[in-house]
């Protein structure tokens, strides 16, 4: 995807762009939701914003992946037999992680819709008692996902601890 296609910007996997696109979108969602809408409009931008941020990372995970494979594609012809072994390896490792982060990604964000669909059919007591869950579930996503890149990717841990004992001033 070239840089002038328009869903460039919106599946791109470039960090400031993304964390731009997030930010900006919160927050026009808050204040549109909050001025404008009624119960039944602000639960369906609920679920459409979720699902947005549930398939976005999904769609660049597999881009990625695609791109991986891409590359290792034209590595095969000018790499020997042994090395392309060693490739197929990343290449399932690497499709692997994806798969894990994505799921992991649905388990964080899925109760919080599916609590939000409990709400709208107008069972507040399970709501109540559920949301705080959901919500905590929610948030533990952006908790979950450095330890599980640091516990699958040993030159990031490798490449961390060196930071963090250079910066230590005990060691």
């Amino acid at each position: 995807m070239g840089k002038n296609n328009k869903l460039y910007l919106i599946f791109s996997t470039d960090a400031k762009t993304a964390a731009f696109i997030t930010t900006t979108v919160c927050l026009l969602v808050t204040i549109v939701s909050h001025t404008f809408l009624n119960a039944t409009d602000l639960f369906t931008l609920q679920v459409l914003s979720l699902v947005f941020y549930i398939l976005l990372p999904a769609i660049n995970h597999i881009r990625m992946f695609f791109a991986i494979r891409r590359h290792n594609s034209q590595m095969v012809h000018q790499v020997g037999a042994q090395q392309l072994s060693v490739i197929l390896r990343r290449e399932k490792k690497v499709a692997a992680d994806m798969v894990i982060v994505v799921v992991v990604l649905v388990a964080c964000l899925g109760p919080i819709l599916g609590i939000n669909m409990i709400l709208h059919l107008g069972y507040l007591e399970i709501h109540a008692r559920l949301y705080p869950w959901a919500f905590t579930m929610m948030y533990l996503n952006s908790s979950i996902n450095p330890l599980l890149y640091l516990t699958r990717n040993r030159e990031l841990a490798s490449a961390l601890r060196s930071v963090v004992v250079s910066g230590c001033p005990c060691c």
